[in-house]
């Protein structure tokens, strides 16, 4: 009975830290420097630049632009355990740079080449002078 006395002192001894929204932490950086923040129109685009983040799955691109690819073939290729290979696959394929069909019992995966039109298309609005 002594020990939930004392835990239940500590609780209420220690101060409560209030939790700070992500919005919140961009705002500042470590220096307290403003940082620049993303309109709302270009915050569609921040899965596709995560996915594209890990070099894994950079890799599975890569083998993606070559031609489509089953799961079995991409882990042949890349070195990660099945868990981690669908992990990646499902990160690529809801950030909708690949696509995934059924054949038969295997999962063909390829590339989807609107997304990455739209990547290019972004960096284009952000700085025109690219098609000069």
């Amino acid at each position: 009975m002594g020990k939930k006395k004392k835990n239940k002192k500590r609780e209420e001894e220690a101060p409560v830290k209030k939790k700070k929204l992500k919005s919140e932490k961009l705002k500042k950086s470590a220096t307290g420097a403003a940082k620049l923040s993303l309109p709302e129109t270009e915050l569609p685009m921040l899965p596709v630049f995560q996915a594209l983040s890990d070099e894994n799955r950079l890799k599975i691109i890569r083998l993606l632009t070559i031609r489509e690819r089953t799961t079995p073939e991409l882990l042949e290729q890349v070195d990660v355990v099945q868990s981690t290979m669908s992990h990646h696959l499902k990160i690529l394929t809801e950030a909708g740079l690949i696509s995934c069909q059924k054949k038969g019992k295997r999962s063909c995966y390829s590339i989807r080449p609107d997304t990455f039109a739209q990547i290019g298309a972004y960096f284009i609005s952000q700085n025109p002078s690219i098609n000069d």
